[in-house]
């Protein structure tokens, strides 16, 4: 794999968990193609490249639907980048996404259940995850948004969502802001982040 080439395209995306996958889903490539991705670079069967790969991840490695489409993604995006237009069929169903179901959704009940053992930081957590965001947008919320206690509830609140580059509109329920209200005099306004991880500490 040439990193030159692969490192130009990763120091675009700003994510470093993204920049990650996508690094994997190359490496998986050349694994298949015995080749490195940017072999592919102007190749007008590039598609059809990536149609076997996606179907080598499925019957041969047996990944699920949503590891395979990500890792294909990998290499159908680099291509872009370097002006390789990628060509396959729909049926092949590379961005087709698949919803799990192992997993466990919590009920309003189950939470109310968590929150009333919980301290007031973990209060807080619980109260932030039920306002929809992702786990990385929540946990780089600043306490100033918060800091609305003066207004009466429901209180819209508008927070800028990092993936989409969109905001997420939403709102501070009456118990949300019951808890604020213990929790805002308490924390470090010195750090601008509502959910701390570490106390700052005097040097």
């Amino acid at each position: 794999m040439e990193m030159t080439k692969v490192n130009d395209w990763l120091e675009g995306i700003p994510s470093r968990s993204t920049r990650k996958s996508y690094l994997n889903g190359l490496k998986t490539f050349e694994e298949f193609y015995q080749k490195g991705v940017e072999s592919l670079i102007g190749d007008k069967n590039a598609g059809k490249v990536v149609e076997k790969f996606f179907s080598w991840m499925k019957e041969e490695k047996k990944y699920k639907q949503n590891t395979a489409r990500v890792k294909a993604n990998a290499v159908i995006q680099f291509l872009k980048y370097f002006d390789t237009p990628i060509k396959y069929r729909k049926s092949i169903g590379i961005h087709k996404t698949e919803i799990a179901t192992g997993e466990h959704r919590l009920s309003v009940s189950e939470l109310q259940d968590m929150g009333s053992v919980a301290n007031l930081k973990e209060q807080i957590i619980l109260e932030v995850f039920m306002l929809g965001l992702r786990v990385s947008d929540a946990c780089r919320l600043k306490w100033r948004i918060f800091d609305v206690t003066d207004q009466e509830p429901p209180i819209p609140v508008e927070i800028m969502t990092r993936k989409e580059g969109q905001p997420a509109n939403t709102f501070i329920s009456a118990e949300f802001k019951e808890i604020l209200e213990k929790y805002l005099p308490n924390i470090d306004k010195e750090n601008e982040y509502l959910l701390v991880s570490t106390k700052r500490t005097s040097r």
